[in-house]
């Protein structure tokens, strides 16, 4: 799944963002 790709990606990018439910539930609406 892209979005999930991309949050790993985003994650790589800034270690700072941690897993957010809420923030994945908005991936998932794209």
């Amino acid at each position: 799944m892209k979005f999930k790709e991309a949050y790993n990606f985003l994650i790589k990018i800034n270690p700072k963002i941690c897993p957010n439910e809420g923030f994945i539930k908005q991936l998932e609406k794209y």
